[in-house]
């Protein structure tokens, strides 16, 4: 047998177990499920080491099927035993499974340690079978010798036989006695086979003419030498002959007993293999003695299947009275193999004291044995029904259940038919039915009536009582029906009487259902005595209109003459009065009866002060009013009562127009009138004029008369509170993308809805209409000015938006280079202001629009000018900033300042107006950007105030040096031209304010309607400033310097009161363009890059442009930066997206991606914050005379910190040393490169300057070994050797452990210094996180031991690597005692990170 083998790939022999005795035998009785193989395989597998054996979960799973295959055993045999020998079996199951399991349970603990036991057992188990083929040989051969070939031999020198052996292999020339001895013969073919059979089957068949076959045998088959007897439902036998000769008798092959138990058998075989077995030998030794043997072979067996058959009936029986029936059914008697008698007793006779009893007998016919089992019925069956009696005496299916439903069946049939006797002596016409399958009689109430109008009575099959059916009738109705019906047959006919006014009520309501209807049985009213609807009968039903509650129709019915079962209806208007209170009777006031055959007819009835309009139409030809004909057709609904439904609908239908006619009527508004539409199915009414709206001018309002060629107003939904106005427009100023934008008419159409409390058709619909069309007039307007400014808009408005969807009520615009934004604009007449609201389309559906964050200022502006081109305009000019703005980050951050718990916003976004954004950095700093035309802007710092640049802005302050940060971003070559040109001068305050005051828009006259008239569009640029400057001076050409701003811009025109213009702005005349703004200055028209949808935050790689030298050096001004620079596009992209910091190497930038402009501010307020530290610490401060620059020293160095003078971003600190060989130059490389990597970089927080100012100010052995620390850090690849990577903290991280708040100084220096590492480990998995450790290290100056800082204990943090952390180091303050004025920082850090080992799951 293969050895077993377990999970972890061992193998255990599972004919040798690990020791002696009892091993083999537990091995043998584990693997005793599976089949054993043959002894050869065995061998093979014991001498194959690589053979796979049995898995351990192959074994677990063998002994969990024999265990359970035993205990369903033990389920079904243990209910047929006693108390005692059930608990003798549970013992006896529980103590072989329990050794099953304590042995497997051995042979895994011994098989976790048999590496070497079972290599020994696997070489002597190889051993032993090389033995055993070697020992089998030679007993072969020894036999074949002794044996076989006692007399063989070999003639003398026989050379031709060695020649065949050597040669060949082979021994062709054996003696014949030793062939025909020990070769088999060969065998015989599939021809001779089927011969053979062939011959057999005529044998057969000429034994069966000739037997004595009984006639139940006569479905047989003769196949391969084989005759199949089959006799349905009781057996099959298979017999053959085992010669030709008529004297050898027949051989039984094959028995099979074809009798099945389906309800109470679970599937499993009736007779036991064991059974069948003596059976085949009980037939068998009867084929060979009988004289008739088939006939005593169907005696045998049939006797046998119908005395299996009677016990199964019986049993069918016992498991009925236990599980459903009860005592309904009792077993009278039962003699196993001959009879069984059942009797029921019905309930309904019991309970009134004559229980009457019905008695079903089973037998076997003692006559005649062949035949099946006989049904006997006492009292015989009543012969009602012929098919019901003939299935009642069969009992083919072997189901007693069945065969007492038969019998229930038949004698319940004959009851139905005695009730349906009385039905018809009281109607002689009644067309009740009767069902067999499930007996019922089916009575028709109300005719016509469909089927579940009926009532269907029902005969219980177990006691015999009427049960009764009817879809919608209370339950407690019939509970009293069916009490009066088991008590007299004859009370059904005041029963149906009393139904079929019900079921006239319940097709009223179900006709109605669907339409806007309350209905009642009774009504209080105040005069129901004195009024005509006390006069009616008592069968009526209210009808209360829902949307016209004083309105009621009341539904008459009566009985029809000599027609049981048919109604007649009447039916009435009634209108009441107002209820007073909740509690309070209404009084009816009209009561009138529908007319028929009244066509058009309309009423005018006075009622008090109100008057009361009813519609009276045909309802149908027929005078007669009784709905006593049956459908036309077979599928028309019978219970529908189109009359009401009509009269409901009707009434519900032309209210609503009525109210809505007269208030427009009131209101002096001419319409038409209420007009049928559609053949007659729907109403409307259309308008003559609509009045004309405030606020619009003559000629918007002329215009928009003439285009509207409709207006209809209509119902629409079920719940008719839903009204439609359909507006018709023609000749459409717009029109948009969309396909049902391009026909020569716009269909317009304004939903509202009506509140329940409101009612249909009231003034609220109205008011809602006129201030739809006063919106649909206001965006008019607009709409019109800005299609007669279509031909003169300028070409790059053309190419950057389009028209998408113009609907009268709303107008919507893509703009952008994609077309990728949307902006909507549409009047709101509750705010009486203009909307607009943003978006994307297309393939920029998902992101966010760039001016959402100056909606409202465009909003207002449009409010103010309502100038579609003077919207694109600011859209076009504004987009590509926006875009650049939306970049900065916004998200407040933790940490930036000394109070490390307060949250900061980096940049908050301030719009001023739509083309006046203001950046805060921190709440400290403030830039001021303005949107220029052609693609430019204008920065400056808005701490300064746009009227006096004396005076600051509250609460911000100057950013120093900005001027010369951003003049970094203009064009070199350009830049140098203007200096060239305009040489730098003082810059007055007129200069300033009149500059800046020429950035703000001025106001915008509306667009001129007619393109007649003379002068340039206010909107866009001169026609002139788009062409090539032909008329333009020789001597002003190339005069105008790049930043200077474009006379014609909508936002630089200036008026004739404004303040004196800059230099360069003087020389030019007002008619005069400017070059600099033309077509061929390609700075300035270049095309808008499609950024509109980046993200915020974006990580691209774009930085600055190769060709942008640093600036010339100008005069320090405090005010110079409150002048603008002029920025294009690109640039101001540039300066405000992510980008990784400029001439640093990838590895030392860091991984926090920031713009240029947000590391010039946080530069700049890092050096603001280090001033302030060197005046806490206990730092020198050193005066300077150059601007920008601070200078400081400690005991041993002298500092100085400046911002980087080639790109204005990072902070830059030169270390010099006050004694020069005290330090060494790659020890002041390394401290200058931390701190402008470390310290003061990205995200510029002002405790890591706290931390590093400590660091400045320890002892200089101190501060070196803190710098070679710095140097793991910054260089981390020179240290090959240690295991871990290293970073200096300088504020608490959020996972240290809990000695200070996060985000304050990790630097601690007073007796004793604390500082925090962070342990970073090399070897780590690629998908896989490396493992990180914070250490708080404490150094003792007095004695000069390096361990770690005591750490809180936390809940649910591990211990292991601390422990082991403070275990490295205590052994290396032992090993490597400190000497005097020497530091063991970074000798003992180095060999924590050489010796340090987590285990696993021992990390934090």
């Amino acid at each position: 047998m293969a050895p077993v083998q377990l999970d972890n790939h061992q193998l255990i022999p599972p004919g040798r177990g690990g020791g002696r005795g009892g091993g083999e035998g537990s091995s043998r009785d584990l693997v005793s499920a599976p089949a054993p193989p043959s002894p050869g395989a065995m061998a093979v597998a014991a001498a194959s080491a690589t053979t796979p054996g049995y898995r351990l979960s192959t074994l677990i799973e063998f002994l969990l099927h024999r265990a359970y295959s035993e205990l369903m055993v033990l389920t079904d045999f243990l209910p047929r035993k006693s108390d005692v020998e059930r608990k003798i079996e549970i013992v006896q199951f529980a103590s072989r499974t329990r050794q099953l399991f304590v042995r497997l349970l051995a042979l895994v603990k011994w098989a976790s340690d048999a590496g070497k036991v079972e290599k020994c057992a696997m070489i002597t188990s190889f051993l032993d079978h090389q033995a055993i083929l070697f020992v089998d040989t030679a007993d072969r051969l020894a036999s074949l010798a002794r044996d076989a070939l006692v007399h063989a031999c070999l003639p003398s020198f026989a050379i031709p036989y060695a020649i065949d052996v050597l040669t060949t292999g082979s021994y062709p020339r054996l003696s014949t006695c030793i062939r025909d001895k020990i070769i088999p013969p060969d065998p015989i073919t599939k021809i001779e086979k089927q011969a053979a059979l062939h011959q057999l089957n005529q044998i057969l068949r000429h034994r069966l003419v000739t037997a004595d076959l009984p006639p139940q045998l006569a479905n047989l088959t003769v196949a391969n030498g084989r005759v199949k007897f089959r006799v349905e439902r009781e057996f099959e036998a298979t017999l053959t002959v085992m010669g030709d000769d008529p004297k050898v008798p027949w051989c039984l092959l094959k028995l099979e007993i074809l009798v099945e138990d389906k309800q109470t058998g679970d599937g499993r075989a009736l007779v036991h293999s064991m059974q069948i077995d003596f059976i085949h030998q009980l037939v068998q030794s009867r084929l060979f003695a009988d004289e008739k043997p088939l006939q005593d072979m169907y005696n045998c067996l049939h006797f046998f299947c119908l005395s299996l058959q009677l016990e199964v009936l019986h049993s069918q029986t016992l498991m009925l009275i236990r599980e459903r029936w009860g005592d309904l059914v009792q077993v009278e008697r039962y003699r196993a193999g001959k009879c069984l008698s059942v009797w029921s007793q019905q309930v309904l006779g019991k309970k009134t004291g004559t229980a009457s009893v019905h008695k079903v007998t089973i037998k076997i016919d003692e006559n005649d044995v062949s035949k099946p089992l006989q049904i006997f019925h006492d009292p015989p069956l009543p012969a009602s029904d012929s098919k019901l009696v003939e299935r009642a005496m069969k009992i083919d299916h072997l189901s007693i259940e069945k065969l007492l439903i038969d019998s229930v069946h038949s004698r319940a049939h004959q009851k139905l038919q005695e009730l349906k006797a009385i039905l018809r002596s009281f109607n002689a016409n009644e067309n009740s039915s009767i069902e067999t399958a499930l007996p019922a009689l089916i009575v028709p109430i109300l005719e016509p009536c469909g089927n579940s109008e009926c009532l269907h009575i029902f005969v219980d099959l177990h006691s015999g009582m009427f049960q009764l059916m009817l879809y919608g009738l209370d339950q407690a109705t019939l509970e009293d029906m069916e009490k009066s019906l088991n008590d007299d047959m004859k009370r059904i006919i005041p029963w149906i009487q009393q139904l079929k006014f019900w079921l006239g009520q319940q097709r009223c309501k179900q006709s109605i259902k669907h339409l806007p209807a309350i209905t009642t049985e009774t009504l209080q009213l105040a005069n129901y005595s004195t009024h005509p609807i006390g006069r009616l009968s008592k069968n009526k039903l209210f009808i209360k209109l829902t949307r016209l509650p004083q309105y009621y129709i009341v539904v008459e019915m009566l009985e029809v003459p000599n027609k049981p079962t048919q109604l007649s209806y009447k039916y009435y208007f009634m209108s009441v009065s107002t209820a007073d209170g909740e509690n309070t009777p209404v009084m009816a006031l009209l009561l009138q009866q529908f007319k028929d055959n009244i066509q058009d007819l309309m009423s005018y009835t006075k009622i008090g002060k109100q008057t009361i309009i009813g519609t009276k139409h045909n309802l149908s030809d027929d005078p007669c009013p009784v709905e006593c004909k049956k459908a036309k057709q077979s599928g028309e609904m019978c219970a529908f009562n189109k009359v009401l439904a009509h009269f409901v609908a009707m009434c519900d239908t032309n209210m609503p127009f009525v109210g809505l006619r007269l208030e427009l009527s009131n209101l002096e508004i001419p319409h038409q009138g209420v007009q049928v539409e559609g053949d007659g199915f729907s109403y409307a009414i259309r308008l003559l004029k609509i009045p004309p709206c405030k606020g619009i001018s003559e000629e918007t309002q002329k215009a928009l008369d003439c285009s509207l060629l409709d207006c209809t107003f209509r119902l629409q939904g079920r719940n008719n509170r839903t009204w439609v106005a359909e507006l018709v427009f023609a000749n459409c100023p717009l029109n948009g993308t969309s396909i049902r934008e391009q026909g020569p008419s716009r269909h317009v159409y304004l939903t509202y809805e009506n509140l329940l409390s409101e009612p249909v058709g009231g003034r609220r619909v109205v008011e809602m209409f006129l201030n739809d069309w006063s919106s649909i007039s206001r965006l008019y307007e607009c709409v019109l000015e800005f299609a007669h400014s279509l031909p003169e808009i300028p070409a790059h408005l053309n190419f950057f938006s389009e028209v998408c969807v113009y609907n009268y009520r709303k107008l919507i615009l893509c703009y952008g280079t994609t077309r990728g934004s949307s902006i909507s604009i549409q009047w709101n007449s509750i705010h009486q202001k203009f909307y607009i609201s943003l978006g994307t389309v297309g393939p920029n559906s998902g992101c966010s629009n760039c001016h959402i964050t100056i909606l409202h200022h465009l909003q207002e502006m449009f409010n103010k000018t309502p100038n579609v081109v003077q919207l694109l305009q600011v859209l076009f000019d504004t987009q590509a900033p926006l875009n650049a703005i939306n970049k900065l980050p916004t998200v407040p951050v933790l940490g930036l300042t000394q109070r490390s718990n307060t949250a900061y916003q980096c940049f908050s976004i301030l719009p001023h107006s739509s083309t006046h954004i203001r950046l805060a950095f921190r709440n400290m700093y403030c830039i001021d950007i303005y949107c220029l035309s052609h693609g430019v802007v204008a920065v400056r710092d808005g701490a300064y105030s746009l009227c006096d640049n004396s005076k600051l802005v509250e609460g911000f302050c100057p950013a120093p040096g900005l001027k010369t940060f951003l003049n970094m971003f203009v064009d070199a070559q350009k830049r140098a031209l203007k200096e060239d040109d305009y040489p730098p001068s003082p810059i007055g305050g007129d200069r300033t304010d009149s500059l800046i005051s020429r950035l703000q828009p001025p106001q915008q006259q509306p667009f001129p309607k007619q393109p007649g008239i003379s002068g340039a569009y206010p909107l866009t640029s001169s026609p002139t400033s788009y062409r090539s400057p032909v008329n333009q001076p020789p001597s002003m050409m190339h005069t105008q310097p790049p930043g200077a701003l474009d006379s014609s811009s909508p936002y630089t025109l200036m008026s004739s009161s404004g303040g004196s213009p800059p230099v360069f702005v003087s020389r030019l005349s007002p008619a005069t363009p400017l070059p600099g703004m033309s077509p061929a200055n390609p700075s300035l028209h270049s095309p808008v890059p499609d950024v509109f949808h980046s993200p915020r935050a974006g990580t691209s790689s774009q930085t600055m442009p190769t060709n942008m030298s640093p600036p010339r050096k100008l005069p320090q001004r405090s005010c110079a930066a409150s002048v603008p620079t002029i920025l294009t596009h690109s640039a101001l992209n540039i300066l405000l997206l992510p980008s990784p910091m400029p001439g640093l190497v990838p590895g030392l930038a860091g991984s926090y991606l920031c713009s240029p402009l947000e590391r010039f501010l946080g530069s700049v307020i890092m050096r603001r914050h280090l001033q302030r530290i060197i005046q806490q610490e206990t730092l020198q401060l050193i005066s300077s005379n150059e601007p920008g620059v601070i200078m400081f020293k400690t005991d041993a160095l002298k500092c100085r910190v400046t911002l980087s003078p080639q790109t204005n971003q990072t902070l830059q600190l030169k270390v010099t040393p006050e004694n020069v060989g005290q330090w060494k130059p790659d020890e002041l490389q390394v401290l200058e490169k931390f701190f402008e990597t470390r310290v003061a970089g990205p995200p510029f927080k002002a405790n890591t300057l706290i931390a590093f100012t400590k660091l400045l100010g320890a002892p200089s052995h101190i501060l070196r070994d803190c710098v070679h620390i710095m140097q793991l850090e910054v260089f981390p690849d020179q240290a090959t050797q240690l295991k871990w990577n290293v970073q200096f903290c300088l504020t608490i991280p959020p996972s240290a452990p809990p000695i200070a708040a996060p985000g304050t100084p990790a630097v601690v220096l007073k007796s004793k210094m604390l500082f925090f590492l962070q342990l970073t480990q090399k070897t780590s998995v690629p998908p896989q996180e490396p493992v990180s450790i914070i250490v708080p290290i404490i150094y003792d100056m007095a004695s000069g031991i390096t361990q770690q800082a005591d750490i809180p204990r936390q809940q649910n943090s591990s211990v292991a690597a601390p422990m082991m952390v403070s275990t490295i180091l205590k052994r290396f303050a032992e090993m490597n005692p400190p000497r005097q004025g020497e530091c063991t920082i970074f000798a003992a850090v180095c060999d924590l990170m050489a010796h340090l080992t987590l285990p696993p799951g021992g990390c934090p």
